[in-house]
């Protein structure tokens, strides 16, 4: 089986309190113009392929002696989902004074069509599973004195990004079983199942989401260098919170009757 979904999630407010890693501000950034965060709803994916398949051994079922017992009726299954990143937002309290709405990144000049870059297998970053997906240009809040109120209550620049703007990396995983019902009597088998979860041991990439504030990791005039954080024994992102990752499994015995 096999299923495609093409979404687009499209909102002004994704969650009214903050409590997600996505959202930095309390409510609207205006609440007098909700419009100023019309964007990308916090949980919008865009593309998902989800794909499942089902093989029962068709070679020994009806073999009713040892060989059949012992290689017969097994069944192997398999799970793999792939989606695109979720989008997520840079905010920039350079100016802030209350703590509780940031102004949205506002670059200088303009923002390069490819900011994320993909990561080469086994490549390393600034620290243990940290890697650099991107760069942006400076903030042009450092220093600029016509946009002194910007993170609080305006005005904002007309270049200030969009809400949710800006796109995570993507997912995928894969998990399987394993099978076998063993006949006791006409209405009674016991019943074999070995499950495997993430079963390549793939740690996707999240977007380590304390950073997306520029103020926080950007220096004045130098470009916002966009990192990302590698799920190891549990992720920090937007792509279904905190997600433990570790390849585990589980063995069941069932009697049926």
């Amino acid at each position: 089986m096999a299923n495609y979904t093409l979404a687009h999630a499209l909102d002004n407010l994704s969650t009214t309190f903050s409590e997600t890693n996505n959202a930095f501000s309390l409510g609207y950034t205006n609440p007098f113009d909700p419009s100023l965060d019309y964007g990308n709803g916090d949980l919008d994916v865009r593309h998902r392929l989800a794909l499942a398949a089902i093989y029962a051994e068709p070679f020994f079922k009806n073999a009713h002696n040892f060989t059949g017992l012992l290689l017969g009726g097994w069944q192997v299954t398999g799970m793999y989902q792939v989606h695109t990143g979720t989008p997520f937002t840079f905010f920039d309290s350079t100016n802030n004074a209350s703590g509780y709405n940031y102004a949205r990144y506002t670059p200088i000049g303009s923002i390069p069509k490819h900011t994320f870059k993909s990561i080469p297998s086994g490549a390393t970053g600034g620290g243990q599973n940290l890697y650099t997906l991107g760069v942006l240009p400076p903030a042009n809040s450092w220093g600029n004195p016509n946009l002194l109120g910007v993170s609080d209550w305006g005005p904002w620049p007309l270049n200030m990004t969009s809400r949710n703007a800006f796109r995570g990396p993507g997912y995928w995983n894969f998990d399987c079983s394993v099978a076998k019902i063993f006949p006791i009597h006409e209405r009674v088998n016991l019943e074999f199942r070995a499950e495997g979860f993430n079963i390549f041991n793939h740690h996707n990439l999240f977007l380590q989401e304390g950073l997306n504030d520029v103020f926080n990791f950007a220096e004045e005039g130098a470009p916002v260098v966009i990192p990302a954080v590698q799920a190891s024994k549990g992720g920090i992102g937007n792509n279904g919170g905190a997600n433990d990752e570790r390849r585990f499994g589980q063995f069941a015995l069932k009697l049926n009757f």
